[in-house]
């Protein structure tokens, strides 16, 4: 009797040093799990406060533009450098009731062109791992592997035109980014363009 209860409280034991052991391990697996969210947290925090000091940057640039030409200039020319992106284009659809006044650095689309690309009525869209459209990026499309398309409209009367932003790297943009501060970006260059050219809202 003696030696059954012994054996008994070794099996107990035995049980008690797995069931401790068991939960060491899935509380050192949670720990491993709440460090990796942590630190992916910590991550993503740090790049959005850089990408948002970006386009405050660039917003800045925008306004402080001293000509609609200076304005222009620095957002097909240097607008990609404030952003850390490798291409920035402008587009815009020709009217369909007339020649559209060419501007340099700001490409030409046919009619309807913004809705095939964007989508109907689509107010942007990210695209990854999809090479350039050369309608948008020219002669870069084929180094373009991601982009960021965003529908502009300066006034209720003018054509629809698209600021674009590309990348090398395919997942430099990707469909399930957030789009508020390229939106916000787009915004002011509507109104900035707006006030230059003395369009109606």
């Amino acid at each position: 009797m003696a030696q059954q209860s012994e054996t008994n409280r070794k099996a107990q034991a035995g049980l008690s040093a797995d069931m401790q052991h068991f939960m060491l391990e899935r509380l050192r697996k949670e720990v491993d799990r709440l460090r990796s969210y942590q630190s992916e947290l910590i991550n993503t925090t740090s790049t959005n406060q850089s990408i948002q000091t970006r386009i405050h940057a660039a917003v800045v640039a925008i306004i402080a533009a001293d000509s609609f030409e200076r304005l222009i200039s620095l957002v097909t020319r240097e607008m990609a450098s404030l952003l850390d992106v490798d291409v920035v284009t402008l587009s815009v659809e020709t009217s369909a009731h007339g020649a559209t006044p060419a501007t340099p650095g700001v490409m030409l689309l046919a009619p309807g062109s913004v809705d095939a690309v964007l989508g109907r009525g689509q107010p942007a869209r990210l695209r990854s791992g999809t090479p350039g459209d050369p309608a948008i990026f020219g002669p870069l499309a084929h180094q373009i592997q991601s982009a960021a398309l965003v529908r502009i409209k300066p006034s209720a009367g003018a054509p629809d035109g698209v600021l674009a932003f590309g990348s090398h790297d395919p997942n430099g943009f990707s469909e399930d980014q957030s789009t508020e501060l390229l939106f916000f970006l787009a915004q002011v260059l509507e109104h900035t363009i707006r006030a230059w050219l003395d369009l109606p809202a």
